[in-house]
């Protein structure tokens, strides 16, 4: 009803029920501005030498600390390796983000120093994004 006591009319009804889907979905892409970066829960889930990376306050040493400046691709990969891996994922998804690894590793490993102390890592990385890449086909 409105004001004056009368009821609204369906189309009146269609366009409020329009106006709260699209801010719905607009908050929703507000929230995580950037699909590339991970959310709060993602990046606490990495190691400690992703935090800094993603804004969350660490005393251990970043990834290019470590390793060099081009290792800065090995925590995207592994926030895109975590989502490849979620039981809930689409093969879409599944594919979609083990390809945004697979891009991020390559550079990562092309870059990093023989001597890398978190070459251990990034060959588990690579070993369990090739199981995805087998099973999302």
């Amino acid at each position: 009803m409105t004001a004056q006591g009368t009821p609204l009319r369906p189309l009146r009804w269609l366009a409020v029920i329009g106006a709260a889907a699209f801010s719905l979905s607009a908050a929703s892409v507000w929230a995580n501005e950037n699909p590339d970066l991970p959310s709060k829960l993602e990046a606490l889930r990495l190691p400690p030498y992703c935090h800094k990376q993603f804004g969350i306050p660490s005393n251990a040493p970043a990834t290019w600390e470590v390793c060099g400046h081009l290792m800065n691709h090995f925590c995207p990969a592994l926030v895109f390796i975590g989502r490849a891996s979620k039981p809930t994922a689409t093969k879409f998804e599944k594919r979609f983000n083990a390809g945004r690894a697979r891009t991020d590793l390559e550079y990562t490993k092309k870059g990093m120093p023989a001597r890398c102390s978190l070459a251990a890592d990034v060959n588990e990385a690579d070993a369990r994004l090739r199981v995805i890449e087998f099973f999302a086909k």
